[in-house]
């Protein structure tokens, strides 16, 4: 299948990119899906595809989409969908089944007051997004997010009393930038050479013996554009890895000599020795700490404190579940060869997993992506039939063996068994690339190219100013070199030989000023290739032809229509990468097009199928 667009993962890892919110983000980190008890059980597939919103025609009970006539099974999307997300999805499904049965050992109960509430802080967090419409976007239900609450806050509550205290401090801090080796003035944020740097150290030093404030130092010299107005304030800095809300912060916590001097200090104390790092040198003054706040802090420190218990969540809760896993008794047949019970992916404890609660979350995150790829293979496969394109089984083949050469040392089976994929289908996604791909370029018409050659001279500017070892020349000078060049064209000297005289292209000056084959999308800018283009193999330019770098002489060598056979191979690579720089340009584009010219109903995403009835026996390899 073409694949334009990167699938989206499990629907919490979605959520957690979505909305950002503190409950996603530690049931991320847990698995990204609950297990159905009875009071949460979300629809079943029959009934979420039960309504069909679009009026031109009733789908039938098996039938996905319409694609000019053509149907697209609903057993055709449910099989790839299952086989693209079923396993891990059930993987998931097991680690939350283990949670609510150890929720349940020890007597861990989440009522619906709970779960209200973490819903309405949510809600507080995403403003002015509205909930129910992003989740919509995404496939998800209220019920589906309460759903993934109710695990959250149980996961929170087993592991509570294995996570250890916070530390805490409310910091402040003056940066000194120095400037790497290698690194000109000017270039990045590095502000200071070794010299400057140590020199501010020093009046900085000098300033806190004579009891300037800290505060007054950090708006006088920290290079921490970020924090200087605020008198150098990061806020609350914890030692839980990535907690911290202010990148200043985050970056503080990725330095172990800052890290480890700032937790030694106490509250009011100052670093009287600058800390050095790979950013340059450090003082900080730790103003609170959690033991040790003032009534101002709390807010920061109850939001800082918050962040932390996330961060310990998403370490600990994998733990707990891993222990819970290595202690039960699980049997899993969806996928493997074991044989168990019909309509049962996998036994946890004795309790059972359904195939049927699979399909339907597997269908719920990656069905309508799916959907949406076969839709369009369809349409591609109508389009290349219509203009008699085909692609042989040769070219299929040619592009398996980049592929395999692309992915060593591993191999292509590996990957399409990690896939979930045979070889047969993984031939036919490819067929429809390459199909997809020769009508965006034959939309696109033929391209013209040249062989052309070209003589520099480079005239001040900013542009002329970046090529190495440049020395520019002003309009009047430039033109008196080009008019010497002219001379000596005319006096039967050879262009190549005044290439290497008198051009400015380091890059191409040894070979006489050969550019290769260039098309429209040439380094020196499309004025070089309309010029070139527009003259016979072996003529050159009367005149110069200007671009950002300065004037240019032209030669053309020969074009794509007409040029002798020993290029033959060089025109036809050139051609073959500009074709895949247009495809990757305008593949989504033209596929977006394609759906607009075509009759797509698409029953899924318009409300479902109605009558759904897929078996639920188990798939093994």
């Amino acid at each position: 299948m073409i694949r334009f667009r990167k699938p989206e993962g499990p629907v919490l890892l979605r959520i957690a990119s979505l909305l950002a919110v503190r409950a996603a983000a530690i049931a991320a980190a847990l698995y990204g899906i609950v297990a159905a008890d009875a009071q949460f059980t979300a629809p079943p597939l029959s009934q979420r595809y039960a309504a069909v919103t679009d009026s031109r025609v009733a789908a039938p009970s098996t039938v996905a989409a319409r694609v000019d006539g053509d149907t697209i099974q609903f057993s055709d999307v449910a099989d790839v969908a299952m086989r693209r997300s079923g396993p891990a999805i059930l993987d998931q499904l097991i680690g939350n089944v283990l949670i609510d049965q150890e929720a349940r050992k020890e007597n861990i109960s989440v009522s619906l007051a709970d779960i209200d509430a973490r819903m309405e802080d949510v809600r507080a967090m995403m403003k002015p997004r509205v909930l129910e419409e992003e989740l919509m976007q995404h496939h998800m239900s209220i019920e589906d997010m309460r759903k993934d609450l109710r695990v959250e806050i149980e996961v929170e509550r087993l592991t509570s009393h294995l996570l250890p205290p916070v530390k805490m401090r409310h910091v402040r801090e003056i940066l000194v930038r120095v400037r790497p080796k290698g690194i000109a003035p000017g270039q990045g944020d590095y502000m200071h050479t070794a010299a400057e740097a140590k020199a501010i150290v020093a009046a900085i030093q000098r300033g806190l013996k004579a009891g300037i404030p800290f505060e007054d130092l950090a708006r006088r010299y920290s290079d921490d554009a970020a924090n200087k107005q605020s008198s150098g304030d990061i806020g609350v800095v914890t030692d839980i890895p990535d907690s911290a809300s202010d990148f200043s912060a985050r970056m503080l916590c990725a330095q172990p000599a800052v890290f480890h001097a700032l937790f030694a200090l106490k509250p009011g104390e100052v670093t009287r020795s600058p800390i050095a790092t790979s950013f340059g040198y450090h003082f900080l003054k730790v103003v609170s700490s959690a033991e040790q706040q003032g009534s101002s802090d709390r807010d920061l420190y109850a939001v800082a404190a918050s962040r932390a218990r996330e961060g310990q969540f998403k370490a600990y809760a994998p733990k707990v579940v891993q222990s819970l896993r290595e202690k039960s008794d699980i049997e899993t047949y969806l996928g493997s060869y074991a044989v168990g019970p019909a309509g049962v992916a996998a036994s946890v404890n004795g309790e059972n997993i359904t195939v049927s609660q699979v399909l339907d979350m597997a269908m719920q995150y990656v069905g309508p992506p799916v959907l949406d790829d076969m839709i369009t293979d369809v349409l591609v496969e109508h389009e290349a039939r219509k203009q008699n394109i085909v692609v042989a089984p040769t070219e299929i083949d040619a592009a398996l063996d980049e592929i395999r050469n692309r992915m060593k040392p591993k191999t292509l089976a590996d990957f399409l068994t990690q896939n979930h994929q045979t070889m047969s289908e993984f031939r036919k996604s490819q067929m429809y690339r390459l199909l997809a791909g020769k009508l965006v370029v034959k939309s696109l018409g033929p391209q013209t190219m040249v062989h052309a050659k070209h003589i520099l001279i480079l005239t001040r500017g900013a542009s002329a100013s970046r090529v190495s070892g440049a020395r520019p020349h002003t309009e009047a000078e430039a033109r008196a070199i080009v008019a010497k060049v002219q001379r000596g064209l005319r006096s039967g000297k050879k262009f190549e030989d005044l290439a290497r005289e008198y051009s400015e292209d380091t890059g191409t000056r040894k070979s006489g000023g050969d550019l290769g084959i260039i098309e429209r999308m040439n380094p020196f800018g499309t004025d070089i290739f309309v010029a070139a283009q527009t003259l016979k193999a072996g003529e050159v330019t009367s005149k110069p032809v200007r671009s950002d770098l300065g004037l240019h002489l032209i030669k053309a060598q020969s074009t794509n229509a007409n040029h002798p056979p020993a290029e033959d191979r060089s025109y036809a690579t050139r051609e073959k990468a500009l074709q895949e720089v247009e495809i990757q340009m305008f593949l989504h584009g033209y596929l977006k097009s394609l759906r607009a010219k075509h009759d797509v109903v698409n029953y899924l995403s318009s409300g479902g199928v109605k009558g759904v009835s897929i078996s639920e026996g188990p798939l093994r390899r």
